[in-house]
Protein backbone atom coordinates (compact mmCIF):
# COMPACT_ATOMS: atom_id res chain seq x y z
CA UNK A 1 0.00 0.00 0.00
CA UNK A 2 3.17 2.21 0.43
CA UNK A 3 4.46 1.81 -3.11
CA UNK A 4 0.98 2.67 -4.56
CA UNK A 5 0.78 5.89 -2.53
CA UNK A 6 4.25 6.58 -3.24
CA UNK A 7 3.17 5.53 -7.21
CA UNK A 8 0.24 8.49 -6.40
CA UNK A 9 2.47 10.89 -5.32
CA UNK A 10 4.52 10.91 -8.32
CA UNK A 11 1.17 10.86 -10.70
CA UNK A 12 0.40 13.57 -8.45
CA UNK A 13 3.29 15.46 -9.15
CA UNK A 14 3.28 14.97 -13.06
CA UNK A 15 -0.30 15.69 -13.44
CA UNK A 16 -0.32 19.01 -11.10
CA UNK A 17 -3.25 17.71 -9.03
CA UNK A 18 -3.50 18.97 -5.89
CA UNK A 19 -6.40 16.67 -4.88
CA UNK A 20 -4.76 13.65 -5.88
CA UNK A 21 -1.54 14.79 -4.15
CA UNK A 22 -3.75 14.70 -0.81
CA UNK A 23 -5.40 11.81 -1.16
CA UNK A 24 -1.83 10.33 -1.78
CA UNK A 25 -1.06 11.76 1.53
CA UNK A 26 -3.78 10.55 3.36
CA UNK A 27 -3.05 6.42 1.76
CA UNK A 28 0.68 7.39 3.16
CA UNK A 29 -0.15 8.30 6.54
CA UNK A 30 -3.11 5.55 6.56
CA UNK A 31 -0.47 2.59 5.67
CA UNK A 32 2.45 3.99 8.44
CA UNK A 33 -0.69 3.76 10.71
CA UNK A 34 -1.29 0.38 9.85
CA UNK A 35 2.23 -0.79 10.25
CA UNK A 36 2.35 0.59 13.46
CA UNK A 37 -0.96 -1.06 14.82
CA UNK A 38 0.40 -3.94 13.49
CA UNK A 39 3.83 -3.55 15.47
CA UNK A 40 2.15 -3.19 18.96
CA UNK A 41 -0.57 -5.84 18.33
CA UNK A 42 2.43 -8.12 17.48
CA UNK A 43 4.74 -7.14 20.90
CA UNK A 44 1.67 -7.07 22.88
CA UNK A 45 0.92 -10.61 21.77
CA UNK A 46 4.60 -11.65 22.05
CA UNK A 47 5.37 -10.59 25.44
CA UNK A 48 1.87 -11.40 27.34
CA UNK A 49 -0.08 -13.30 25.12
CA UNK A 50 -3.56 -11.50 25.59
CA UNK A 51 -5.78 -12.33 23.57
CA UNK A 52 -8.41 -9.61 22.07
CA UNK A 53 -7.89 -6.76 19.65
CA UNK A 54 -7.22 -3.08 21.79
CA UNK A 55 -7.28 -1.32 18.70
CA UNK A 56 -9.86 -2.75 16.59
CA UNK A 57 -11.82 0.43 16.14
CA UNK A 58 -8.67 2.43 14.93
CA UNK A 59 -7.99 -0.26 12.86
CA UNK A 60 -11.30 -0.45 11.23
CA UNK A 61 -11.04 3.67 10.94
CA UNK A 62 -7.76 2.99 9.51
CA UNK A 63 -8.92 0.44 7.19
CA UNK A 64 -12.08 2.18 6.11
CA UNK A 65 -9.75 5.83 5.51
CA UNK A 66 -7.78 3.81 2.89
CA UNK A 67 -10.55 2.70 1.21
CA UNK A 68 -12.46 5.84 0.74
CA UNK A 69 -9.23 7.44 -0.22
CA UNK A 70 -8.11 4.92 -2.60
CA UNK A 71 -11.62 4.78 -4.63
CA UNK A 72 -11.09 8.89 -4.16
CA UNK A 73 -7.69 8.18 -6.27
CA UNK A 74 -9.32 6.21 -8.49
CA UNK A 75 -11.87 8.58 -9.49
CA UNK A 76 -9.26 11.32 -10.13
CA UNK A 77 -7.22 9.00 -12.11
CA UNK A 78 -9.77 7.67 -13.69
CA UNK A 79 -11.53 11.07 -14.47
CA UNK A 80 -8.61 13.54 -16.00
Amino acid sequence: MLVVSFLLIRDAVIMHSAWLGVTSAILVGASILLAVIGSVRMRRLDTCGAIGAPHAALAAFTSATVCLASTAGLFLVAIP
